[in-house]
């Protein structure tokens, strides 16, 4: 006998999408018809499927709405493409021009908060200043700030292993968003040469994670960061992130009221990640927490935890944090924090603010900051040495030898907060994903287990 679940499961539509099947191409399905427990699956095409549309549908909890990418025996994925990409005409939205797929904010379908949505396995791309596509009116273009996707509104939507590249934005987030999720994603390639302004990923919700993903260099020339937040209940968690003007940048709210106002707001959490700077032409901080407007009284004032994560800088000088103001509070803990040049070439903090620095692994000759205010420290049980004992760091192979000082000196896996547990029971897996991080009993330093006999097909990258 069937359970109640699948009953519910299946009283949905399913929508098949591609060459040979009931709907030929994605412009043809009803996008605007979309119910509870309806699919969209879409199967890879010999090309890349040239449409761009918007969701202002709602799914529930038990009967999600789901658009999702059917991978070949071969692995591939359906593309999205931006160039030359058509709109379907029933669809009636504005910001077209700033999108690939855009949720909520829509005239046709009515205007509702889209929830409770589940997006995986489709690719993203070409969504460009100067990129030419069709809408209602005939032909336009892209404008700078233009996103693969780009979240007007939205909450309870989780975003699974979807690849974004070469758009301005790779994923844009507005302040009317909430409960958003982005699982094994990957990011890469995205920004605009010589602007500041556009990101891998530009955020800023209410309740917002980032867990498995990888986020690899911009575009050339671009000059944005990797990931560019102003959410309140932030957590970034088992992420490969590379490059970038820096890697995180978290800061205030802007005309968002309620998410200064959130509690979570003044906590975020950042667990079990890799953070590499190699661009010397970039920044030389590799996280900034706080805020950029001025306006001070919005800052995020509150605490930066920042837990067994392994950062990397390969530049000839780096700081590992920028607090913007005295009140602005970084708890630094289990990790292994690293540079290719001496220590005294590693600086931990910018100028401002307050650290509190417990058992991590530092290149030995640090120090506190290349400041002349300097900031207050509370620093107790660090481990300095010249290697943390990583199994190949050209390779990045960053799991730890056998004979690393950095292993199981790290926190206790059995008495970890809930809001750090995800993070530190997992590590990243490449090309993006998470698996259960080896081991028994205290954790190593930093974001990865012991080195086992498996051999890991980990591609190595050129400085």
């Amino acid at each position: 006998m069937l359970s109640a679940f699948v009953l519910l499961a299946l009283s949905g539509r399913i929508y098949e999408v591609g060459p040979e099947r009931e709907y030929r191409h994605p412009i043809t399905v009803p996008w605007e018809e979309l119910k509870p427990g309806d699919e969209v699956h879409i199967h890879p095409a010999d090309e890349p499927y040239r449409v761009k549309w918007v969701l202002g549908v709602a799914g529930t909890k038990e009967q999600p709405i789901v658009v999702r990418g059917v991978p070949d025996a071969a692995g591939r994925r359906p593309v999205i493409e931006g160039e030359d990409a058509i709109t379907p005409p029933r669809l009636v939205y504005n910001g077209g021009v700033r999108s690939l797929l855009k949720i909520g904010a829509s005239s046709v379908p009515a205007d509702t908060m889209p929830e409770h949505l589940l997006i995986e396995d489709l690719e993203f791309q070409g969504a460009r200043e100067g990129t030419l596509f069709f809408d209602r009116r005939g032909r336009a273009a892209y404008v700078g700030n233009a996103a693969g996707l780009f979240l007007e509104r939205g909450r309870y939507i989780t975003v699974r292993r979807c690849r974004f590249r070469g758009c301005g934005n790779g994923v844009f987030v507005a302040p009317e968003t909430a409960h958003l999720r982005f699982e094994a994603c990957e990011f890469e390639g995205n920004g605009n040469a010589g602007s500041l302004y556009e990101h891998n990923v530009y955020s800023s919700s209410t309740g917002i994670a980032f867990v498995g993903c990888r986020f690899g260099p911009l575009a050339e020339g671009a000059l944005g960061n990797n990931l560019k937040d102003r959410s309140a209940g932030l957590l970034v968690a088992n992420c490969w992130i590379e490059g970038g003007n820096r890697q995180l940048d978290l800061v205030d709210a802007q005309d968002a009221s309620w998410i200064i106002q959130d509690p979570g707001y003044r906590e975020t959490w950042v667990v079990g990640n890799v953070l590499i700077e190699f661009e010397p032409r970039n920044n030389n901080q590799l996280i900034h927490y706080g805020g950029d407007s001025g306006e001070t009284a919005g800052y995020r004032k509150g605490r930066l935890r920042l837990w067994h994560n392994t950062i990397i800088s390969k530049r000839p000088k780096a700081t590992v944090l920028r607090l913007s103001t005295g009140d602005e509070t970084a708890d630094v803990r289990g990790n292994i924090l690293y540079t290719i040049n001496g220590g005294a070439h590693l600086a931990l903090l910018d100028d401002l603010g307050h650290v509190e620095m417990t058992n991590n692994w530092i290149r030995r000759g640090w120090r506190r900051s290349f400041g002349s205010r300097g900031g207050v420290f509370e620093i107790a049980e660090t481990l300095e040495d010249r290697d943390p004992g990583f199994a190949d760091l050209a390779g990045n192979d960053l799991r730890l030898r056998p004979d690393s000082p950095a292993r199981g000196v790290g926190l206790d896996r059995d008495d970890l907060p809930w809001q750090a547990e995800e993070g530190l029971q997992h590590q990243f897996r490449f090309p993006a994903g998470i698996e259960a991080r080896p081991g028994r009993g205290p954790l190593n330093l930093g974001a990865m287990g012991l080195v086992d006999a498996d051999p890991l097909d980990r591609p190595a990258r050129a400085d």
